[in-house]
C-alpha cells in the first residue's frame, strides 16, 4: 500500500515538473516574442525620429532663409497691402517656428528618457536667437500700423479739431525707434521714420484744412480739384485715411499757399 502511494506521488511530481517546464518554456517564448516586437517597435520610432529630425533642419534653413530675405527687402516704397502681406508672412514664419521647436524639445526629451542618441539641434538654437530680436521688432512695428490705422479710420470732421494727436504720435513713435536705434531692424525704421516724416511735413498745410469755413464749393475743389479723390468723397464722409494717402501732395509748398487762400476766400 505504501509502494502504490509512493509510485503515485513521484508520478504527480514529474507530471507537475513536466507542466512547469512546459509553462516555463511558454513564458519564455513570449517574453522573446516580446522583446523582438519591442525592439522592433524601437527601431521604427527611431527611424520615425530621424525622419522628424530631417524635416525640423530642413524647416529650419527655410526659415533662415526667409528672414535673410526679410532683412534685405525694401519697404520703404511697400504699400498697405504689401505690408499686410509681409506681416502676416512674419507672424506664419513664427508659428512654423514654434512648432519645429515644440517637437524638437518632444524629440529631445524621449532620447533622455530611452537613452536613444541625442540629434543635434544647435541650429534651432541659432535661429532662436536670430528670431527673438527679430519677432520683438515685426511686434513693434504692427503696434504702430495697428495706432495708424486708428488715427486713419476716424472721422475728419471729428478729428481736425486735435491735429496735435498726430503731432503727438509723430513724436511718440520717433522715440520709441531711437531707444532701439542699432537693435531695430533696418528696413523697419527706415519705413516708419519715412511715413513720420511725410506725416510731419503735412502738418503745416493740414491746420488749415480743417475747413470749419468751407462751403461745398471750397470741399470739392479742395478734395477732387486738389487732391484728385473721387467725387464720392465730401466732408460727410471724409476720413483721415483720405488725407494720408496724399501726404506728398500736401506737403508741397505750393499746396500750402493753396489750402491759404482757399481759406481767405
Amino acid at each position: 500500500m505504501t509502494s502504490r502511494i509512493l509510485s503515485l506521488n513521484s508520478e504527480l511530481y514529474f507530471l507537475f515538473l513536466s507542466t512547469d517546464q512546459k509553462r516555463c518554456g511558454a513564458i519564455e517564448h513570449g517574453v522573446d516574442t516580446f522583446g523582438e516586437s519591442l525592439k522592433d517597435k524601437m527601431e521604427q520610432i527611431v527611424q520615425s525620429l530621424s525622419n522628424e529630425t530631417r524635416d525640423i533642419h530642413r524647416t529650419a534653413e527655410e526659415i533662415s532663409s526667409r528672414l535673410q530675405a526679410f532683412k534685405g527687402s525694401d519697404m520703404t516704397s511697400w504699400c498697405n497691402d504689401n505690408l499686410d502681406e509681409s506681416l502676416k508672412r512674419v507672424e506664419e514664419t513664427m508659428e512654423q517656428y514654434s512648432k519645429i521647436k515644440e517637437t524638437t524639445d518632444k524629440i529631445l526629451s524621449f532620447c533622455t528618457a530611452f537613452g536613444v542618441e541625442t540629434p543635434n539641434f544647435d541650429n534651432i538654437a541659432r535661429l532662436e536667437e536670430e528670431l527673438k530680436p527679430f519677432s520683438c521688432h515685426w511686434e513693434l512695428f504692427k503696434e504702430y500700423r495697428f495706432q495708424l490705422d486708428v488715427i486713419a479710420r476716424a472721422d475728419w470732421i471729428r478729428f481736425r479739431s486735435n491735429l496735435v494727436a498726430l503731432e503727438d504720435f509723430c513724436a511718440t513713435w520717433e522715440s520709441k525707434i531711437e531707444q532701439r536705434a542699432g537693435n531695430a531692424p533696418e528696413l523697419l525704421a527706415k519705413h516708419i521714420y519715412a511715413e513720420l516724416q511725410s506725416i510731419r511735413n503735412a502738418l503745416p498745410a493740414l491746420k488749415y484744412c480743417i475747413g470749419s469755413s468751407f462751403k461745398d464749393a471750397h470741399w470739392v475743389e479742395f478734395l477732387q480739384g486738389r487732391l484728385n479723390l473721387p467725387k464720392t468723397v465730401r466732408l460727410e464722409n471724409l476720413c483721415c485715411s483720405h488725407l494720408l494717402q496724399c501726404l506728398e501732395k500736401i506737403a508741397e509748398h505750393d499746396f500750402l499757399d493753396f489750402v491759404k487762400r482757399l481759406n481767405s476766400r
